[in-house]
């Protein structure tokens, strides 16, 4: 296995041609989005897969915590996507849509829980702040 340290948009792969390809949590990071759903249908094989998540800014959560919503992350997201507005992105590119969820276990039940309490206690996403204080100290 090959790592690369460089941004997907300044990797040449040559040839290569990728079955699947998963992004988690990336596509509201980036400064283009476009660019990179255009390269990563480039990269895949016929029939290849693009496995993705990004936060829903049409959960339930954030319609009622509204600013408390901790997928908005405002200092670290540049995007924000609609199952709808993420399908359309996708089709624009070529790419066929298999299925939509919007849960995942790992992902949204934290982010509603903490979502929630922040709106109740109208404070800053306390555990949040305690994982990303953590995940820096090494």
């Amino acid at each position: 296995m090959k790592i690369y340290e460089k941004d997907l948009l300044e990797i040449n792969f040559g040839n290569n041609k990728f079955d699947i390809i998963s992004i988690w949590h990336v596509l509201e990071h980036v400064q283009k989005p476009e660019e990179y759903i255009k390269k990563i249908y480039s990269l895949l094989k016929n029939n290849g897969k693009l496995l993705i998540e990004v936060p829903n800014f049409n959960a339930w959560t954030r319609k009622l915590t509204g600013k408390y919503w901790l997928g908005l992350d405002l200092e670290y997201h540049l995007y924000f996507f609609t199952p709808e507005s993420l399908s359309t992105l996708l089709k624009k590119y070529g790419f066929k849509i298999d299925f939509v969820r919007t849960f995942s276990l790992e992902y949204s039940t934290f982010t509603s829980v903490q979502s929630l309490i922040s709106w109740i206690t109208k404070t800053d996403h306390f555990f949040s702040s305690i994982f990303k204080k953590k995940a820096v100290k090494v």
